[in-house]
Formats: structure tokens, sequence, C-alpha cells
């Protein structure tokens, strides 16, 4: 187990992620700021970095020596299709997808399409958006027509227990994860409390799954744990 607490974020992603060739990120709550942040984050370190989408991505996007691999349709970055994608692979040292949509929603149920997470993917970074904490679940959640069909009744405010029910759901945090340098991502750590953070840190030790507990807008680690 390699433990990283109150380190500076940049470093502390280098330090996890260094073995990680293709990147895939799903769920909600920061995903394309994380992708913006790992792109130029390995670019400044001299690697050369692809950045793409196998779903879609807004398009006013700012990167540091990336080069991008997308088509554009109606104002969005879009899918240039998987087997494009994979044909450029190794022209590069890390590969950083986004895989997923939310709507820019704190939180995501998916669907069976979604998310797209290719094969090759050796690191999928399941991005939990902890803003959703104490407000309506029906506000933070994508997908949450779908998930009251399956599951009922819901309470009516996200808790930090919804959401570890939301990692235990095959259908929602965790789904289509691949590779062994995979981890959950609590985003937004900066707007919960010490308390909440200290239950976060134990809930993950006990399912020994490797996660991070970050502020991608303070660009800072809170905990990291990799098993």
């Amino acid at each position: 187990m390699k433990s990283v607490y109150n380190e500076i974020l940049s470093s502390s992603l280098r330090f996890f992620l260094k073995d990680a060739s293709v990147i895939s990120i799903t769920g909600g709550g920061g995903k394309t700021s994380l992708m913006v942040k790992l792109a130029n984050i390995f670019s400044s370190y001299g690697e050369r970095v692809l950045v793409t989408t196998t779903t879609k991505v807004q398009s006013n996007l700012v990167f540091e020596g990336a080069t991008c691999l997308w088509n554009y349709q109606n104002g969005k970055c879009i899918n240039p299709g998987e087997a494009v994608i994979k044909e450029n692979l190794v022209k590069y040292d890390k590969t950083i997808i986004e895989a997923d949509g939310s709507r820019g929603l704190p939180l995501k149920f998916h669907t069976q399409r979604d998310p797209v997470v290719i094969d090759e993917t050796d690191s999928t970074l399941c991005v939990v958006g902890l803003s959703a904490l104490g407000k309506p679940i029906k506000d933070v959640l994508f997908g949450y027509e779908e998930l009251i069909k399956e599951t009922t009744p819901l309470p009516p405010i996200c808790s930090l227990s919804f959401i570890e029910k939301l990692i235990d759901n095959p259908s929602c945090i965790q789904k289509d994860k691949k590779g062994r340098y995979s981890f959950i991502v609590f985003n937004q750590a900066d707007v919960v409390s010490a308390e909440e953070i200290e239950k976060i840190n134990a809930m993950m030790f006990k399912k020994e799954l490797n996660y991070m507990l970050i502020s991608i807008k303070e660009n800072k680690l809170y905990a990291g744990v990799k098993f």
C-alpha cells in the first residue's frame, strides 16, 4: 500500500499514474478539468500526450503541449472513432480519454451504452463530485430517472452512505472500470468538512479500493491510497 497525504495535486497525480499509459476518465464532477490537468502535468515533464474522447467534450479547452484527437460537430468535440484512437496509442507516452458524459452533474448512473472505456485502458479514473453531498439527489445525479426504476425508494438527499451505494452498484461509479492503475477520484474535497473527509478515508480503507481525495480547484491531494 502506498499512501500520500496533504500534497500538491500535480506531483501526486504524476506519482500515482506514472506507470499508466492509457487513462480513461468516467463519472461526473470534474472529468474535463481532470483531463486538462493531467495532460498539462505530463506534457510539462516532456512526455508525449494525446487527449481524445470516446463520447464528446466541450471545445474551448486549453492544453499546454498535448495533441488533441477528435472530430467537431455542433460546437462539440466528438469521438473520432475507436479505431482511430487505437491507431494513435503507440505514438504517445500518455493517452488521456474522456470516456463519459454527465452534463456537468457531480454523480453518474450509467446506461447500457456508457461509459465507453476502450480495452487498452490501464487506468480508469472514476470521478465523484463531492459537491453533491447535502443536495437533492434528483438535482445532482445524471441518470436519476433510470436509477429510480431500478432502486426504489431513494433517499431525497445525497449523503456519503448514498455515494457508497453508488460505488457498490455495478452500474454506477465503477462501471466498466479497466486497468491495474485505476482509482476512484473524489473531487471537490474543498467543499466538505474534515469529518466527512475522515469518513471517506475510513470507507475506502475498508473497501481496499485505490482512491484519491482531491481538489482540482485548489491543486491539492487531501489523501490517496494505492493498494
